[in-house]
């Protein structure tokens, strides 16, 4: 399964959960996985804090980021920048998705406005199942 959270979060998950920083910079303790791929640009980003815009950054990273990935080949890097390219080899996301679970990581809490639901609303939209870790984990 895909989840999404944050960084404050990621003390309290299980070790079943392998994180997965979807930032352009991660706070300077974290040293797990990362995939910039799905990054916002700090062009982007500091457009958004200062003009506040909403509308603009949705329609700006999903013409910048989203638009330009193919959604398996995502699911895929993601995986493999989790676990390493050997243990993703030869595997589908099906499989992938049954046994492993990773976290999508920001740093939003999940009533503010991030990148992180555009991803996992992109990811429903294509088929690929995202929840939000704190609701979704405990009710499996």
């Amino acid at each position: 399964m895909i989840y999404t959270s944050y960084f404050a979060r990621l003390r309290s998950m299980p070790e079943t959960v392998i994180p997965v920083s979807i930032c352009k910079k991660e706070p300077n303790w974290y040293s797990g996985a990362q995939y910039k791929k799905l990054a916002p640009t700090f062009e982007c980003l500091n457009n958004y804090k200062q003009s506040n815009n909403k509308e603009e950054f949705v329609e700006r990273y999903k013409r910048e980021i989203l638009d330009r990935q193919n959604v398996n080949q995502v699911i895929l890097e993601l995986y493999a920048s989790a676990l390493g390219e050997d243990a993703v080899y030869g595997k589908s996301i099906e499989e992938l998705m049954n046994v492993y679970d990773i976290a999508l990581l920001c740093y939003e809490k999940p009533a503010d406005f991030c990148h992180r639901k555009l991803v996992s609303a992109w990811l429903g939209l294509n088929g690929i199942g995202c929840a939000e870790w704190s609701a979704a984990y405990a009710e499996r």
